[in-house]
């Protein structure tokens, strides 16, 4: 609590009581790195300001990572198999989230406060299990690192992707495709919700997802 200028780093933690990482009040400056939390109700949770949570893997829990902490960056994290992967609670959209893997996850991000997020950086955007889509003609080469479409956790279709069959094939559907286009048209359409741009074809972090349950997923596009 009302700590600043501080490292949280190489911590492994599991089955604890509650939550692992829990960064309170309105510290700024901090940075979370290299940490392991397993087994837990709530992960690695973060607020203040102006902070760096990177290459953590969260795994089994109720939520692996809170986005409390505004203008501040997420980048190489590993969310897998919790039911929430992601929490944006921070209310304005100032964070960058980019270079991160959500695989297995039941819900691989939630919205609690705040409008659109748009989660990519300089085109990169995240690895998200189950997305679909054809590699990017942009990059003007078939093995491309990003998919063309892009993809919603926070959407009714999008968000069941990796968990229900038969929802590629909706995903695809012209109706769905206008109601994305409307959405992305019309302003207040897209409230509390998430939209990544520029999806990644396949893992950002394989190394920290190696040592998860889950087997690293096949190429997207």
């Amino acid at each position: 609590m009302y700590t600043s200028s501080t490292l949280i780093a190489d911590n492994h933690i599991e089955d604890a009581t509650s939550t692992g990482i829990d960064v309170m009040t309105d510290p700024e400056h901090n940075a979370v790195v290299g940490n392991e939390v397993r087994n837990v109700s709530q992960g690695i949770l973060m607020a203040g300001s102006r902070s760096y949570v990177a290459d953590n893997l969260v795994a089994d829990a109720e939520v692996g990572l809170a986005t409390g902490a505004g203008n501040s960056i997420y980048e190489g994290n590993v969310l897998a198999g919790n039911v929430e992967g992601i929490r944006a609670n921070h209310i304005l959209p100032t964070n960058e989230v980019a270079d991160n893997d959500f695989v297995g996850n039941y819900e691989h991000a939630t919205v609690r406060l705040g409008t659109l997020r748009v989660w990519s950086d300089d085109g990169t955007g995240n690895f998200w299990h189950g997305a679909i889509g054809s590699p990017n003609a942009d990059a003007g080469t078939e093995n491309s690192s990003t998919l063309e479409r892009s993809h919603a956790p926070t959407d009714p279709v999008d968000e069941r992707l990796h968990r229900v069959d038969g929802t590629p094939t909706l995903a695809r559907a012209p109706a769905t495709d206008a109601r994305s286009a409307l959405e992305g048209t019309v302003s207040g359409m897209r409230s509390e919700s998430i939209v990544d741009p520029a999806p990644l074809c396949e893992p950002a972090n394989p190394d920290l997802l190696e040592r998860t349950d889950w087997v690293s997923p096949e190429r997207a596009c």
